[in-house]
């Protein structure tokens, strides 16, 4: 599954893509607007809440490991924010006709 850094700050729309979320990303400031990609409490909700429901994703089949080039990937998207957990499916414009 692949895994990614989203600033939630207002107006700013900047997201990276990361091997792994890890608690040295604490803290680690948006290069557009300067705030905190990952906060305290979104780390603790990543770690407690959000990689158990990835790994049982992964398990389950629902996702699986990220593989550069492959639109299959993703099945269902995971996002965590101040103690708010949503799920979603990815907009994937290669599936479209």
């Amino acid at each position: 599954m692949s895994q990614f850094l989203k600033c939630d700050a207002p107006n700013c729309d900047h997201h990276e893509d990361v091997p792994e979320i890890t608690a040295e990303m604490v803290g680690k400031e948006c290069p557009k607007c300067g705030a905190s990609l990952l906060t305290e409490t979104d780390w603790n909700m990543y770690s407690t809440v959000m990689k158990p429901a990835m790994d049982m994703m992964e398990a389950l089949g629902i996702s699986r490991p990220f593989v550069e080039g492959d639109p299959e990937h993703l099945k269902l998207r995971v996002h965590g924010h101040n103690g708010n957990l949503t799920m979603g499916f990815p907009h994937n414009p290669e599936k479209e006709e």
